[in-house]
């Protein structure tokens, strides 16, 4: 009893200051199948760059930090999910697409193959900010177009919140990307 009231007494007094950790409640199941519901194919193989893009200097560049999620049920990090962002590039191109963007000013550059979703689970994010887009025939390997992504910023919290799975989708109609959140925690 003395320990509750000493745990109960400290949450309250950190209360004032910090606040207290909120309990969440999470189900790993349910935020799996919401997640595999939002997406299309989830991409489960390595991220390999055709020779045209190598020759370029292009590279796949993905923070230390980051889990590249190949089944949500068993790669989220569910208990330190408040304090993650899962970043989707969901491909409905027609192409194979090299994007290079900024995570928290780190730059990035992942390969989604057409038709494909590919899922990453980073520290909480401030900003992810777009910078370009090469597409590539998936059957040849040449590069097809280039696009300046730049000012295609999303920010939190006006865009999205930790917890969230921020979704962005590459389609052949548009020359940036469109997002979609989705809430994993709430």
């Amino acid at each position: 009893m003395r320990t509750l009231i000493f745990i109960a007494a400290t949450c309250l007094s950190l209360s004032l200051v910090a606040g207290c950790p909120r309990q969440i409640d999470i189900d790993i199941e349910d935020i799996a199948a919401r997640l595999t519901n939002a997406v299309g194919r989830i991409q489960t193989r390595p991220q390999d760059l055709p020779a045209v893009l190598v020759q370029e200097g292009h590279t796949i560049l993905i923070d230390a930090s980051v889990t590249i999620i190949n089944d949500p049920l068993r790669d989220l990090a569910v208990v330190e999910l408040p304090n993650r962002t899962v970043l989707g590039f969901e491909n409905d191109t027609g192409w194979d697409i090299y994007i290079r963007y900024y995570a928290d000013d780190e730059l990035q550059g992942v390969y989604v193959y057409d038709g494909e979703v590919l899922l990453l689970e980073y520290p909480c994010l401030g900003v992810v900010e777009l910078i370009s887009e090469d597409d590539v025939d998936p059957y040849t390997g040449v590069l097809v177009d280039s696009f300046d992504l730049t000012g295609a910023d999303f920010f939190n919290p006006e865009d999205f919140f930790c917890g969230d799975a921020l979704i962005l989708n590459f389609d052949p109609w548009t020359v940036t990307a469109r997002a979609e959140v989705l809430d994993l925690v709430r």
